[in-house]
């Protein structure tokens, strides 16, 4: 099994006890920058998706008031404000990015690490929850 020291390569030296935070912080900044842009990206075309999903949800709902198709229409309504939650966590982590890489301070580092984290918390309990609702469908198919 490889350990860090293996995987950092000529780059980062972990193994070294003088090796500080403030060493290690251009490494960081590199990777994380990257990955900022291509997740604001991700925030704003899913902005323009969640907008668009929540106009068609609306329409549908108002369109179908009193009608059993109501209820779909305030499922999907449900649906668009879990994926307008998720693009606002991924959000808050792309901000914790850019404020680290301005003061590279250390509890902005735990705070970036912390967004992340609840980010792939949420997402892991959406899509566990989507995974038994699927399931649910295809035995209740399967009994009937």
């Amino acid at each position: 099994m490889e350990t860090l020291d293996n995987m950092a390569g000529d780059h980062l030296n972990l193994s070294n006890e003088t090796e500080t935070f403030t060493d290690l912080v251009p490494y960081i900044k590199e990777n994380v920058l990257g990955a900022a842009r291509w997740q604001m990206f991700y925030v704003i075309t899913g902005g323009i998706f969640f907008a668009l999903f929540a106009t068609f949800s609306l329409t549908m709902v108002m369109a179908q008031i009193g009608s059993i198709l109501m209820v779909g229409g305030l499922f999907l309504l449900f649906i668009t404000a879990i994926i307008g939650y998720l693009y606002w966590q991924l959000y808050q982590a792309t901000n914790a990015i850019e404020k680290f890489t301005v003061d590279e301070r250390v509890d902005s580092f735990e705070k970036l690490l912390k967004s992340y984290k609840n980010y792939w918390r949420c997402y892991g309990i959406i899509m566990l929850v989507t995974a038994l609702i699927v399931l649910l469908a295809i035995l209740v198919n399967l009994a009937s």
